[in-house]
């Protein structure tokens, strides 16, 4: 099974919480990703910008998202602050099922699945249709390298942005550059970018 949702589970911890850990006492990226690469091999989106993200998106009223879903979502740091900021339908993909039980662990309201997606793109392409047929109004984000990027772009994004906004996190995605992308802000030296549906 190359896609499988997380099973909630039936407690939590004293330490779990569904809002978003505090901001890390850095003052820039670099010193950000520092301090957080020796505790992990990735590096997740800090907590600051993720809220940060949020409250800038969620601001035009326009947009009125109802719908959020994550690639690569880690621990879930992007997903506890669509949460936070009211959007209570969040969904996370990733394939590291260890940072997925942590995710699942800390925010059961969410869902989150074990998903390779260079293996089975059509999972979230095919979640993210359901939504936006459904009546959401759905955000698509995502912090991948250019070439991670360039990896999902024809067989996930190029058909999700049919159907949501896509913000993509720290880089542009490759050949996009004519999709009405526009940086969306700055926050701890990071930048995000985001793109419109087509209709």
């Amino acid at each position: 099974v190359l896609c499988s949702r997380r099973p909630t589970p039936s407690y939590r911890t004293a330490t779990t919480t569904s809002k978003p850990t505090a901001a890390p006492p850095t003052s820039t990226w670099d010193a950000y990703i520092t301090e957080t690469a020796s505790l992990s091999p990735y590096v997740p989106t800090p907590p600051m910008a993720a809220n940060i993200l949020f409250d800038n998106l969620m601001q035009e009223e326009s947009k009125a998202y109802t719908a959020h879903v994550e690639l690569g979502c880690g621990e879930g740091n992007l997903n506890a602050s669509a949460l936070s900021r009211g959007l209570n339908r969040t969904f996370g993909y990733d394939s590291d099922e260890r940072v997925l039980q942590i995710a699942t662990d800390r925010l059961p309201e969410a869902q989150f699945y074990l998903c390779d997606l260079t293996k089975s793109p059509q999972t979230v392409v095919d979640k993210v249709t359901e939504l936006a047929e459904g009546g959401e109004n759905v955000l698509l984000t995502m912090y991948f390298v250019s070439d991670g990027l360039e990896k999902i772009r024809e067989s996930v994004l190029e058909k999700c942005l049919k159907h949501a906004d896509i913000v993509t996190i720290g880089y542009e995605v490759p050949g996009w550059e004519k999709r009405g992308g526009v940086v969306g802000g700055n926050v701890l030296g990071v930048e995000w970018f985001v793109y419109g549906k087509i209709t």
